[in-house]
């Protein structure tokens, strides 16, 4: 089962350091090395799920929210592996 509540918060955080700007300032590479640091921990510590964490996130950060690779064109969130 999974921490719902937790995932929902992740997302409203990522959309709140959007609006600030946060990852226009870091650029892509790092906001990408920062959520996936963030997803990676929520998931395998507090039992987050990854696709509601990036949910409306994850393509403006090129992440797939499904094996969280971030070198792969994505289409509603999911790289074209995940996808099949």
């Amino acid at each position: 089962m999974s921490n719902h509540a937790g995932s929902s918060l992740l997302c409203e955080v990522l959309g709140i350091l959007d609006r600030y700007g946060v990852f226009t300032r870091l650029g892509r590479a790092q906001s990408q090395q920062m959520v996936l640091e963030i997803v990676t921990r929520a998931c395998r510590h507090y039992d987050c799920n990854s696709g509601e964490v990036l949910e409306g996130h994850g393509e403006l950060l090129g992440i797939c929210y499904g094996c969280l690779a971030t070198d792969q064109e994505l289409e509603k969130g999911l790289c074209k592996r995940c996808r099949a």
